[in-house]
């Protein structure tokens, strides 16, 4: 009898300890409202590569098959010429589109009475014979909008279309980032450029990126910029001594296992970090982590391609199938 009651005991104490540690889990890193939109709602490609928001609140997806519309209840599909790689838009609230081969910009069309893609790389002079390939970034400046491939460099503006090619000597053109009017150029196999009154120079200590595969590039402090790498985790680069320093943080081995490959800032101490392979992290400049958004979590997809922080404070996902939206309560 004894012996009977004493195994209860112990039974308790397990599965009471057990409901406590998953309740401090829970609590620590609870699971925030969590939509997911799938290729059947949307009736699109199942394939998404970037996403935003217009100022009146529509949202825009980059899709395989063209540019999705959706303003809470409906949906439309932009047909483009090709994937629809990368979305920007600008201070007038103009969409601007990257595609395969080309790239262009969105704009209504009052005979149809809908929105239509309107190429811009058509302006380029056939007898420059130009093969750019993807456009994989978009950056809107007060000098106008810059479209970046692999192999060259496009700005467009009132004056037409100019283009520097990628002849640095180190290859092919990775990412492009705007920061602070600024456009910050990264070498596949080289460095970190600038493009300063039309000549693309070296930053400070630039040639010291040419090991690290850059996804994102974002405000951190007094001219320092957080940048999130592939596989080297989190770093902080100051402007202008170029001195690079590592951040730890407590996602450390969450990055490394599923590779860094964009991040947004949702509050001035926030950031947004997507992976290819696991999901979001969200967490601070302290390198604490705030929450996880993984398929633990609820989400459709674990490769995060894309990453928008809309009117309301919500986070949109655009993901390898579908595409999400996350309800995460930050301090902006």
């Amino acid at each position: 009898m004894c012996n009977t009651n004493f195994l209860k005991q112990i039974i308790y104490i397990l599965i009471a300890s057990l409901f406590w540690n998953s309740t401090l889990f829970a609590q620590q890193y609870s699971s925030p409202f969590l939509k997911n939109y799938t290729p059947e709602e949307y009736q699109a490609h199942t394939q998404n590569w970037s996403i935003l928001q217009d100022k009146e609140g529509l949202i825009y997806i980059g899709n395989n098959e063209g540019v999705i519309t959706y303003d809470g209840y409906f949906w439309d599909l932009i047909l483009t010429e090709g994937i629809v790689r990368s979305l920007a838009k600008d201070s007038l609230n103009e969409i601007f589109v990257g595609t395969q081969s080309n790239f262009g910009m969105l704009q209504y069309d009052s005979i149809f009475k809908k929105m239509k893609y309107y190429s811009l790389s058509d302006q380029l002079n056939p007898k420059d014979s130009i093969e750019f390939g993807d456009v994989w970034s978009i950056a809107t400046t007060s000098k106008g909008v810059y479209f970046l491939s692999n192999e060259y460099l496009f700005l467009w503006n009132s004056n037409g279309l100019k283009y520097w090619k990628a002849d640095k000597g180190y290859g092919k053109f990775h990412m492009m980032f705007a920061y602070q009017n600024r456009i910050f150029l990264k070498y596949i196999k080289g460095g970190m450029y600038e493009l300063v009154q039309d000549s693309i120079v070296e930053i400070p200590n630039g040639s010291n990126f040419a090991e690290l595969h850059i996804f994102a590039f974002l405000p951190f402090a007094n001219n320092e910029v957080l940048l999130g790498t592939y596989k080297n985790g989190i770093q902080i680069y100051h402007l202008q001594t170029g001195i690079m320093r590592p951040l730890k943080t407590k996602a450390d081995d969450f990055f490394l296992e599923n590779g860094i490959y964009n991040g947004i800032q949702i509050s001035p101490n926030e950031y947004s970090i997507g992976t290819l392979n696991g999901g979001v992290a969200i967490i601070d400049k302290q390198g604490n982590v705030k929450q996880y958004i993984t398929e633990k979590q609820g989400l459709q997809s674990s490769k995060v391609k894309n990453q928008w922080l809309d009117n309301d404070g919500n986070i949109w996902l655009a993901l390898n199938y579908g595409f999400s939206k996350v309800e995460y309560n930050n301090s902006w």
